[in-house]
């Protein structure tokens, strides 16, 4: 928690040092760091931002009905570094049964076919 008191006032490029600090108060219990992580994996931030965030809320194993949908939505985005990284990271939840029903809901509640495929595909 060192490094998390010295850098409490910093941000950083894509709000990697903020992500880190939030993904390490969030290892030691603190609901709203965990929060931040989530809202920073929203469509409200720009790609990098989110893939940090995806990526320490993996390394968390942490997933919620809102995380899967930013998931979701990040799959299908038209950067495809942010898709391969949503892509990446619903696997590793996918592949635990209480977070693989989240993605199944979401997948039948697309209207294309090929969006259900998709993920489905990842869900395989």
């Amino acid at each position: 928690l060192e490094y998390v008191r010295r850098v409490d006032t910093l941000v950083g490029a894509h709000y990697r040092i903020r992500i880190t600090a939030d993904r390490i108060r969030a290892e030691h219990g603190d609901s709203a760091a965990l929060a931040r992580l989530v809202d920073f994996a929203s469509p409200s931030y720009e790609f990098m931002t989110r893939s940090a965030a995806l990526n320490a809320l993996r390394t968390l194993n942490w997933c919620d009905s809102v995380l899967a949908q930013y998931l979701v939505e990040a799959r299908f985005h038209f950067n495809h570094r942010l898709a391969a990284d949503a892509r990446d990271v619903m696997a590793h939840f996918a592949r635990q049964a209480r977070y693989r029903s989240l993605f199944w809901r979401l997948a039948q509640q697309f209207d294309q076919r090929w969006q259900r495929e998709q993920i489905e595909q990842v869900l395989r």
